[in-house]
């Protein structure tokens, strides 16, 4: 009786906490701010970061979640996906606007927590070890030490995994695996297996793997980029210096591997279209394991915008007074994905 009153003591149901800003959106469990519910949740709890209408200065309609973001405990927090304006998106919506969030921060106590689906717009600080990050768009993930007040290193941003997002600048860490992401700038990782991934421009890699991917700037060490003691298997290149063995093939034009244009500065959902293997691509069924190569290819692809696997919740909100029952004339559809958790 004792072991079982100690066990059924020290665990916790899991609890799904939704974070809506609109006071009209009420019900248990919702909370106006990401923090709120970020201290109120339980370890292993779910965290939905919902779409709410803001209209920023040039008149844009957005989700913006101004919050500097600090996550101690293991969660799992999704929101609902990035780059709405794709025209290639193959759903509808009533809300076509993600939800974007300012800052965040996985600190100790974190472990095991994963982030999905999410916009945030400055930066994610990862000083911690066990973090995923899933299908997200995000301007600066940054892998960091944490000091306590007396500046003694507590943790630091190690062994995490990274795959199916849209990055800007990636740096530091140890045993990052990365998947299926493109990725403009990767900067000062060590020991990290990389895969099915698109870099554009890498810097101070040292002893890493990198297979089935595709790279826009040169790999071999030198005063300028100082990559040393890394390994190349399938993988194509934009120049001319990746090495010739394992199956690696250099100096490819764009058109030759994808089907648009070659254009970073420029709306993320026109950057995922363009990567694209066209059927005659040179990057077709010739990684390893007879895989497309690039961040399209593999046994995870990477999914357009970060949509979610969870639905989509829009809110209909209208009045009920003076009536018993109103009728809408509401059309819904509903996709189940087999297989896949949130």
């Amino acid at each position: 009786m004792i072991m079982l009153c100690l066990w059924a003591g020290s665990s916790w149901a899991q609890t799904i906490r939704r974070v809506n800003p609109d006071r009209r959106v009420i019900g248990p469990n919702i909370y106006r701010t990401i923090q709120n519910a970020v201290n109120a949740a339980n370890p292993n709890d779910i965290i939905h970061i919902e779409a709410f209408k803001t209209i920023d200065s040039e008149g844009a309609t957005n989700s913006y979640y101004e919050e500097d973001i600090v996550i101690n405990k293991t969660l799992t927090i999704i929101g609902n996906g990035y780059s709405y304006d794709n025209p290639e998106l193959d759903f509808s919506m009533f809300d076509r606007f993600p939800s974007m969030v300012k800052k965040m921060e996985f600190v100790k106590g974190s472990e095991g927590s994963t982030l999905k689906n999410l916009f945030v717009l400055s930066v994610v600080y990862i000083r911690t070890s066990d973090i995923t990050i899933e299908s997200c768009e995000l301007f600066n993930l940054l892998f960091l030490p944490q000091t306590n007040d007396d500046q003694v290193q507590i943790s630091e941003g190690k062994d995490c995994h990274v795959k199916k997002c849209f990055i800007r600048n990636l740096s530091g860490g140890s045993n990052i695996a990365i998947d299926n992401t493109f990725v403009k700038s990767l900067w000062g990782i060590t020991q990290s297996p990389i895969k099915n991934c698109y870099i554009a421009i890498l810097s101070h890699i040292e002893n890493s793997s990198f297979i089935n991917s595709i790279f826009d700037y040169q790999v071999t060490p030198s005063q300028q980029n100082k990559n040393y003691a890394n390994s190349y298997s399938h993988c194509l290149s934009l120049v001319d210096d990746l090495p010739d063995e394992n199956s690696n093939v250099s100096n490819l034009d764009w058109a030759e591997i994808f089907s648009g244009v070659k254009e970073y500065e420029t709306h993320t959902y026109e950057i995922e279209n363009n990567m694209v293997l066209p059927n005659n691509s040179v990057a077709k069924g010739v990684g390893l394991n007879g895989e497309d190569i690039g961040i399209y290819g593999g046994s995870s692809p990477y999914k357009k915008s970060g949509v979610p696997n969870h639905p989509l919740r829009t809110y209909l909100l209208t009045s009920t007074i003076g009536y018993d029952n109103i009728n809408l004339n509401v059309k819904a559809t509903f996709k189940v994905y087999k297989n896949e958790k949130y």
